[in-house]
């Protein structure tokens, strides 16, 4: 028996049972457009991380004072900028200031997060100018009580009217400031923002000498360097720990970590979390499996007398094994195929929602597609085994 003929009867058996063959593909096409698309978000979020740390340009150093056995000599202070400005790898020394508290603007109020620092924060946080301007240096020498806002608080405030030059009010437990709107950033969060409302804080950028002035700061939270030149990374990062540790006097009080760990850390995440609801989505595909293996014992039961027959008139266990194995492969590459389709679907939608760049490759879909193949092969083989053994004389007397 030819293969051509092995699948043409296969799919004839399939066609007799229409909606049974349907019922039981649908736990397999769930499962397989379940895990293609989970596989696929994982792969845009990556694409994702790995695209805004390309925007960057030139390699960021990120240092901040470790959080255990350190005292206020160790932490972090304006004095550091003009340290670290002398390794001749950097280009830009960025201080931070993190404040959090509440802003108000008319009845309206919500949590914010004001960032306080430099100019040159655009330079490691890729901000897109909406409207207005950002932060410059004269603001920064003359302490101006300014800010830039993101476009999604800028709507929730403002509605449809120009937000350059409103006062709003921020306050928290050191007391509280009033500042003039200057500009509107792109905010990169818009959809996570809008699914969960005022539950994620507003994020909001302001010169650092107003921030430390008006909540009687002295210490900063975090300095990043930049480094045009990704190859002198390294030597960066040993040269500020060594700077640090020398105009502090003291020894290992600080976390330095580079763009390049940020960013294989961050895929390390994704591909934790791709992995775990991956293989809750594989349990569905397993479940699929053992629907078809059920009913591949069913069919063997009702076609018991056929393989009596065929068996009688010549047909070996290698016959019937092909058989029934290929009617099962036939099953499941069918509803690998379909899952498949709905897989891509289901991913591009959500790559356009959350605004992702639709990234999967080939041999990711080729390999569901054969992995859908073994699934069939798998769970085919016991009720392909069990045919095969039938005893033709008690099968031709099944009735």
């Amino acid at each position: 028996m030819d293969l051509i003929e092995v699948l043409k009867i296969a799919v004839d058996n399939i066609k007799v049972n229409k909606l049974r063959s349907f019922l039981t593909m649908l736990g397999v096409i769930i499962g397989i457009s379940s895990v293609l698309t989970i596989v696929a978000i994982g792969n845009f979020g990556q694409a994702a991380i790995t695209g805004e740390f390309e925007k960057l340009g030139a390699a960021v150093i990120q240092i901040r004072a470790k959080t255990r056995d350190v005292t206020e000599r160790d932490f972090l202070r304006v004095q550091d900028i003009e340290l670290l400005s002398k390794i001749p790898y950097v280009k830009d020394v960025i201080p931070t200031i993190e404040v959090t508290g509440t802003i108000r603007y008319k009845n309206k109020s919500r949590d914010a997060y004001i960032v306080g620092t430099t100019p040159e924060v655009k330079n490691v946080s890729y901000l897109e100018i909406v409207t207005g301007r950002f932060i410059t240096q004269g603001d920064l020498f003359s302490r101006r009580m300014v800010a830039v806002i993101d476009n999604v608080l800028a709507e929730r405030f403002f509605g449809s009217s120009d937000p350059i030059g409103k006062s709003i009010t921020f306050r928290n437990k050191k007391g509280s400031l009033e500042f003039t709107v200057i500009g509107v950033i792109e905010n990169k969060n818009a959809v996570f923002e809008k699914l969960f409302g005022e539950n994620v804080p507003a994020v909001l950028y302001m010169p650092m000498t107003s921030v430390m002035s008006a909540q009687d700061i002295k210490w900063l939270d975090e300095i990043n360097l930049t480094v045009p030149d990704k190859d002198k990374l390294s030597d960066a990062a040993i040269l500020a720990s060594k700077l640090l540790e020398f105009g502090h006097g003291n020894k290992d009080k600080y976390n330095i970590s580079s763009s390049e760990d940020i960013l294989n850390s961050l895929k390390r995440v994704t591909s934790i979390l791709t992995l775990v609801i991956g293989s809750i989505a594989f349990i569905s595909l397993v479940v699929g499996g053992i629907g078809v293996m059920n009913i591949m014992l069913v069919s063997v039961t009702e076609r018991t007398r056929e393989i009596g027959i065929r068996k009688a008139i010549g047909a070996t266990k290698r016959d019937i094994i092909v058989q029934f194995l290929a009617e099962s492969v036939v099953i499941t590459l069918i509803s690998g195929l379909i899952g498949i389709v709905f897989g891509l679907l289901v991913s591009y939608i959500v790559s356009q929602i959350v605004h992702l760049p639709f990234a999967i490759s080939v041999f990711t879909i080729l390999g569901t597609f054969l992995f859908s193949g073994l699934i069939g092969i798998f769970f085919g083989v016991y009720p392909a085994k069990k045919a095969a053994e039938l005893n033709p004389i008690d099968a031709l007397r099944y009735e």
